[in-house]
């Protein structure tokens, strides 16, 4: 299916993500966010984002969806605020301080500067703690029993580095791994189907420019970095998404959908010119 927002024609689409009981598709544009019916194509809801300037820094906003289908969550840099919606009837719930991330049971983790705190799925406070940092990016476990947090060093510091620190479900620290790196900067944490091995996403980000094009492969059992993937020669990669199985998506500025696996092989490939 093809799924096209409506007018004006210079309206942009920036991101989209399915639903992960693959009923909708919310797809965020400079005219707000649009949410489609996957069965028919139909609009259900159009999000408005006035009062926000989403040209040309779309990767200032995200959209997802939690693992159990019930909340939509959109985060915006700007203020730094998360906005959660119903997705049975996208209406508004809740205004966020700083970013959630959903575990798989629904759970909520919202960070409040250096203060987390884990809401169940009804969106009661189950707990509070202080945390030492803000990270980039923060992934649960498929079974939800263990959280890796990621961080990178700023731009300006002499010494550039990637750390993952795992926790427990009770946010009690397992490890830390780390690895020097060149002025690049973590995008994404995924964790393997069996829990086994955890890829972190890194890349350069600019205001102009942006790449995440190498991964750093941890062993969970050993806790250590087993290798880096570098796939540069794809181009100047936009996103990366961790499928299943050890498998990647990755979208290209060409612009162009790759599938490969661990081992760089290509499975699929597919551009504006198929």
């Amino acid at each position: 299916k093809v799924f096209i927002v409506p007018p004006p024609d210079n309206t942009k689409l920036y991101k989209a993500k399915i639903s992960p009981d693959g009923k909708h598709i919310a797809a965020l544009t400079s005219e707000g966010v649009y949410v489609f019916n996957l069965d028919n194509g139909e609009i259900i809801k159009r999000i408005d984002l006035s009062g926000y300037r989403i040209e040309n820094y779309y990767y200032w906003f995200d959209i997802y969806y939690s693992e159990n289908s019930q909340n939509l969550a959109i985060y915006s840099l700007y203020d730094q605020t998360t906005k959660v919606y119903s997705a049975k009837n996208y209406e508004f719930i809740k205004k966020f301080n700083g970013k959630l991330f959903f575990s798989p049971s629904g759970d909520i983790l919202n960070f409040d500067g250096r203060k987390v705190i884990i809401y169940d799925s009804h969106l009661r406070v189950k707990r509070k703690i202080k945390f030492p940092s803000y990270p980039d990016h923060v992934s649960f476990s498929k079974d939800g029993n263990m959280i890796a947090f990621g961080y990178s060093s700023a731009l300006n510091e002499k010494t550039h580095y990637i750390k993952i620190e795992i926790y427990s479900a009770e946010l009690k620290k397992v490890v830390t791994i780390s690895d020097k790196v060149n002025q690049e900067l973590l995008h994404k944490l995924f964790w393997s189907s069996d829990g086994k091995t955890i890829y972190a996403v890194y890349g350069i980000v600019t205001f102009k420019n942006y790449s995440f094009n190498k991964i750093l492969k941890i062993d969970t059992s050993n806790k250590k970095i087993i290798s880096t993937i570098n796939i540069n020669n794809f181009g100047e990669v936009t996103d990366l998404v961790y499928l299943k199985d050890n498998k990647f998506a990755a979208v290209t500025n060409i612009p162009s959908i790759l599938i490969f696996d661990k081992d760089k092989t290509i499975l699929l490939k597919l551009n504006q010119r198929n």
